[in-house]
């Protein structure tokens, strides 16, 4: 009869372990049958919100496609067309948000609409994962937060976010894993972590608003 050796538990039967093998792997087969179910649940599911008293009406579905978009004829003034964009935006941003929350509920994710506390959010993170835009790039590095840049647009961002990387501000992410990777990175090895920072500092120094100010009076 196979035995098998475990250092923590001596000899074993080899039969016993391939039981057990058999049984871990029916449940990781349930579990990613639950897991594939709940997500058929999300996306067939529909999110709907509207703004502006109801003049306009957005409703998207678990995959985070808009699927309708109404607008009342009250709503359509042509002397101010940028009302009716906001409103728009508005409409589309909420339910959009609706479906990640449903989709994301119970697992630590907290989906935020509109906010003028940026800052006090970006200060509060362990890891910052962002957009390689110009202004919150910046605004992270001057908080001093550990940072990965990921979904660049190609142009600007990607230039931004290869800059940034270049001199070691960022992480440049080119996919969702490797995203994953490096936030795992920045969180689990604080050396990594505080090299990121220094940088950050020495690129970014945080009177550099003065130093812009200070140059140009004197010219």
């Amino acid at each position: 009869m196979a035995k098998g050796y475990s250092a923590r538990r001596g000899f074993s039967n080899g039969a016993g372990q391939a039981a057990q093998q058999m049984q871990m792997q029916q449940k990781l087969m349930q579990m990613q049958q639950e897991m594939a179910k709940a997500q058929q649940e999300v996306e067939e599911a529909t999110f709907t919100a509207s703004v502006g008293g109801g003049a306009v009406s957005a409703a998207a579905n678990g995959k985070k496609e808009i699927t309708a978009l109404t607008i009342k004829p009250e709503a359509v003034d042509p002397e101010d067309v940028e009302m009716l964009q906001d409103l728009v935006i508005s409409a589309v941003n909420e339910a959009l948000r609706q479906a990640l929350e449903d989709a994301y509920h119970g697992q630590g994710v907290l989906t935020v609409p509109f906010t003028d506390q940026v800052p006090a959010y970006m200060h509060a993170a362990d890891v910052l994962l962002s957009k390689a835009g110009g202004i919150s790039s910046s605004e992270a590095a001057m908080l001093g937060v550990p940072l990965v840049h990921t979904m660049a647009i190609p142009g600007v961002e990607t230039e931004n976010a290869a800059f940034f990387a270049r001199h070691g501000l960022s992480f440049f992410a080119r996919s969702v894993d490797e995203a994953a990777r490096f936030a795992d990175r920045l969180i689990y090895d604080p050396a990594c972590a505080e090299r990121m920072l220094a940088a950050q500092a020495a690129w970014l120094p945080r009177n550099g608003a003065e130093q812009i100010a200070a140059a140009v009076t004197a010219q």
